[in-house]
């Protein structure tokens, strides 16, 4: 019997409660044997069977720029929107940056402009953002390349903020909470040893552990009053 290395991988929704704090809940867990377009189209297909109505599929998926994933979203969810983690660019854009760009006196004003891009809310705006960053780093036009040729040209939908706010994200443009849920999941398994049994076991008792945080988040919810009519009107 060989034994076979598998990843685990933590499926998350995001809720609002009645005093408005955000709650993410784990909805399904799958080991991939690897990270390739049919097996991601398996597990999202299995992940679609778990919703009762066709109209209750998630809207709004956010990834990390994974070609083979974004493929399989677009399959089985043709109707989402998918974004990419703003985290994970900026942190890709900066390393990049680090490379690139000398003295090193120059980063900061160079993730300065790419952040004004990136914070750029009005579609007609974009160009002008663009060009700035183009004149601010002229002397280093293989940086220019890069962001624009693996960032902004094929992806500006899927991370700016003139388009990405078009849809109902609920503030969700990282990819943080998967990554904090997947964190807590890696410390219940505690390693990528174990069995399927141990595995089951160990996934089960932090499933029981998060619905009870949860339930017990919905109580307090019921009896404690928030503060959040003395804001204000349409402030």
């Amino acid at each position: 019997m060989t034994k076979t290395s598998v990843k685990p991988r933590n499926i998350l929704l995001t809720m609002k409660e009645r005093n408005e704090k955000n709650v993410t809940f784990s909805v399904a867990f799958c080991l991939l044997v690897a990270e390739k377009e049919n097996i991601f189209l398996w597990a999202l297909d299995k992940l679609k069977e778990l919703f009762f109505r066709v109209d209750s599929c998630p809207r709004v998926v956010v990834c990390d720029r994974d070609v083979a994933l974004m493929s399989a979203i677009r399959m089985v969810f043709p109707k989402a929107y998918n974004l990419l983690c703003r985290f994970h660019i900026d942190k890709n854009v900066k390393e990049k940056c680090k490379m690139l760009v000398h003295p090193r006196e120059t980063w900061d004003q160079v993730m300065e402009v790419w952040g004004s891009v990136v914070d750029c809310d009005i579609v007609e705006a974009f160009e002008d953002r663009v060009h700035a960053l183009r004149v601010v780093c002229s002397p280093w036009p293989v940086f220019v390349d890069y962001v624009m040729d693996t960032w902004l040209r094929p992806h500006k939908e899927k991370f700016v903020k003139a388009w990405i706010d078009k849809v109902t994200h609920l503030g969700n443009t990282t990819s943080n909470r998967v990554e904090a849920a997947h964190c807590s999941l890696k410390r219940v398994l505690q390693n990528s040893m174990g069995d399927l049994c141990f595995c089951w076991d160990s996934i089960n008792k932090m499933i029981i552990l998060q619905h009870n945080a949860i339930k017990a988040s919905f109580q307090k919810s019921l009896h404690v009053v928030g503060h959040r009519f003395k804001v204000t009107a349409y402030k």
